[in-house]
Formats: C-alpha cells, sequence, structure tokens
C-alpha cells in the first residue's frame, strides 16, 4: 500500500515537472518569436525611414540665386509707360517738345463732321494718358457726339523727402594730467576760501553785479539753397503746349478736364491767367471745367489750395465726386462754398460710385454724365476762315 502511494506520489510530481517544463518551453518560444516580429518591424521601419529621407532630399528644390529686382525711377517709369501706349496705339499717338522734352499725347479727332469742341485731359497721379475706366472710355465715346479728345503724359509727384535728423557729434575732451588736477582743484580752493571770507565780512555793504549783457552776434548773409527743379513746372509747360496743339487743329472752344491730381492741376493752371481782379470773359479761354474727384493740394505747392482759386467766373463747372467717405463730404461742401462765395455762375456737383472699364466699348456712367454737361454748357460752332 505505500509503495503505490509512493509510486503516485513520484508519478505525480514527474507530472507537475513535466508540465512546468513544458510551460517554459512555450513561453520562450513565443517570447523569440515576438522578438524576431519586432525585430523585423524595426528594420522594416528604419529601412522605409531611409528611403522616406533619401526620397525627401531627392524632390527638395535647390536653393535658387536671388532675383534683382528692376526698381525704375519715376521718370524711367513714364517713358516707359509713354512707350507703351505709342505702341499700342500708333494711330492715335504721337510726342509733342517742351523745353523739358517730349511728352506722348493722345489725339481722338470727331467723327461726325459736325464738331462742338476739343476736351483736353488730364490724368490722376498713378494714372496713364489712356486710364480705361476714365480717359479711354471718354476717348472711345465722345469723339461720336461730336467732341474731340486729347490727353497727354503728366508727371508722377516726387515723393516727399524724409528730412535727416542731425546728430551732434561728441565733444572730444583732452586728457588732463595729475599735476594739472590738483593745481587746479588747490586753486580752486583757494578761491573758493577767499570769496567766503569775503562774503562774511563784507555781507551788509556789497551790492549784487549786474551781469554784463552778450553782445548780439553780426547777422551773417544769408543764402537760400537752390531748390532742385520739380515736376509741377514741366506739368504747366506741357498743359500749355497741349493747348498751342489744339490751336493748331483749329479748336479753340476747349474744355478742361482733371481727375484727382489732374483736377488740382488744371485749377493751377487756371490761376495763373484768373484772378480776382480778372476783367469778365476772361475765362473764356475755356468754355468750361470737368473736376473729377479733386485733389485739394499739390505736393510741390505748399501754398496753393483748391478753394482759394474758384476764380471761374461765368465758366460752367461739374464737380464730379465718388468717395463717400466723411472726410470727403466735408471736401465737397467746402469746394460748394467757395464756388457760392466767388460767384461761379453755373457749378454742377454730382456724387456716383466709382466707375469701371467696360469690357467693350460702351460708354460708362461717367461718361454718359460728362457728355450731357457738355451738350448742355460748352457746346461751340464752327468758324469758317
Amino acid at each position: 500500500m505505500n509503495d503505490a502511494k509512493n509510486r503516485f506520489t513520484s508519478f505525480k510530481r514527474v507530472m507537475q515537472l513535466s508540465v512546468v517544463y513544458l510551460t517554459c518551453a512555450t513561453f520562450n518560444v513565443c517570447f523569440a518569436a515576438d522578438e524576431d516580429k519586432n525585430a523585423k518591424a524595426s528594420e522594416v521601419r528604419q529601412e522605409n525611414e531611409r528611403q522616406g529621407e533619401n526620397n525627401s532630399v531627392a524632390e527638395m528644390p535647390q536653393k535658387q540665386a536671388p532675383t534683382l529686382r528692376y526698381n525704375p525711377s519715376g521718370a524711367q517709369l513714364e517713358s516707359r509707360q509713354q512707350k507703351h501706349i505709342l505702341n499700342s496705339l500708333p494711330a492715335q499717338t504721337s510726342w509733342l517738345d517742351t523745353q523739358a522734352g517730349k511728352f506722348a499725347i493722345v489725339w481722338s479727332p470727331d467723327t461726325t463732321g459736325k464738331p462742338f469742341g476739343a476736351v483736353l485731359l488730364l490724368h490722376d497721379a498713378g494714372q496713364t494718358l489712356h486710364w480705361p475706366s476714365s480717359l479711354k472710355n471718354m476717348h472711345e465715346n465722345l469723339p461720336d457726339f461730336g467732341w474731340s479728345i486729347l490727353s497727354l503724359a503728366l508727371p508722377n509727384p516726387r515723393p516727399a523727402s524724409v528730412p535727416q535728423k542731425s546728430v551732434p557729434e561728441p565733444a572730444t575732451q583732452t586728457p588732463i594730467s595729475e599735476e594739472e588736477q590738483t593745481g587746479a582743484q588747490k586753486e580752486k580752493d583757494e578761491k573758493y576760501d577767499a570769496k567766503l571770507e569775503k562774503d562774511i565780512v563784507h555781507s551788509e555793504k556789497e551790492e549784487p553785479q549786474s551781469e554784463k549783457p552778450v553782445a548780439a552776434p553780426e547777422d551773417a548773409e544769408t543764402q537760400t539753397p537752390e531748390e532742385p527743379a520739380g515736376v509741377e513746372p514741366i506739368t504747366q509747360e506741357r498743359i500749355a503746349a497741349a493747348i498751342d496743339y489744339l490751336h493748331q487743329q483749329g479748336q479753340y472752344n476747349i474744355v478742361l478736364i482733371g481727375e484727382g491730381l489732374g483736377a488740382a492741376r488744371a485749377v493751377k493752371f487756371l490761376s495763373k491767367t484768373l484772378t480776382k481782379s480778372s476783367p469778365a470773359g476772361a475765362e473764356r479761354a475755356f468754355r468750361a471745367l470737368v473736376l473729377i474727384n479733386p485733389k485739394h493740394s499739390i505736393p510741390e505747392f505748399d501754398d496753393f489750395a483748391l478753394t482759394n482759386h474758384f476764380y471761374f467766373g461765368e465758366m460752367p463747372t461739374l464737380d464730379i465726386s465718388f468717395e463717400p467717405s466723411r472726410d470727403a463730404s466735408f471736401l465737397i461742401k467746402s469746394r460748394k462754398k467757395s464756388a457760392s462765395k466767388a460767384r461761379v455762375s453755373t457749378y454742377i456737383q454730382r456724387r456716383i460710385l466709382s466707375p469701371i472699364a467696360p469690357p467693350d466699348t460702351q460708354e460708362n456712367r461717367l461718361t454718359r454724365m460728362i457728355r450731357g454737361f457738355l451738350q448742355n454748357h460748352a457746346k461751340g460752332v464752327e468758324v469758317g476762315g
């Protein structure tokens, strides 16, 4: 009985050891398989990363050398714009000569055979003499209603120069030796002691000394520095040359139209011939005036203000504005007030949306409004001979 029990116990231990052994073996096999799997996955991942880096390096665009941008001056830019207009409209463009050089014009004569007059167009700063939304649209439509059109290239105003700050140079000090410093300090102490003793003894008798007046330096001769020639004298010269061209074409019933800065330049040109003391009818050198979104100042003329030169008298004037801002409303009211004060007989103000360039030669609202004003207030008759 005991032998059988011992044999059973031994068999049981052997079976337990076998289970433990099999369990450990199975675990080792699974662990080894997981390690192999992780190692393979790591190798695949590293290989993919290496391929990705190679592809990114291959696809990375190479650095290009920085391109140098050409920044032309105002005169060079104007010359390029004029040449572009001349090339695009060879039949309508030509050059006029002045003392300051040549400039381009665009001339569109009347197409009806029954002319009413000529219109001289002055474009705004930053525009060209054939600006699509305004000048070009007038060139394409007004000649069909008896009005010849002449527009001229005007120089852009020069940007305001930034004043340079003058930095004072640091004062140079001569080094003082130790002996000089000791002697100077000793002399200073002696003077202080003497003054202190004098103040104590004679404080009641001494009167304060009056300071001697400093003599004013003699006035040196002042020289006014020569100002560089600006663009506004060139502008006024070009307007005069354009008017001479119209006279050569037999056009004396002239309407002056200016947009933006061109409007201020037009008023500046009129102010040279029209003053408060001008006789009645002097303004008839121009039949009418049209101001389109006018500027109230000219950069080179600090003393010029548009509303101070409303000496138009009997000259019919149309004032068109685009901007709906509060500042623009204030300027519109100031122009109306100045015109009333100057007793301009026919002064009309209109507000419209900013015009756009139609896709074809269709007349836009700005041109249509100007044409109606010309028909009612500026029509002339052809004089024979």
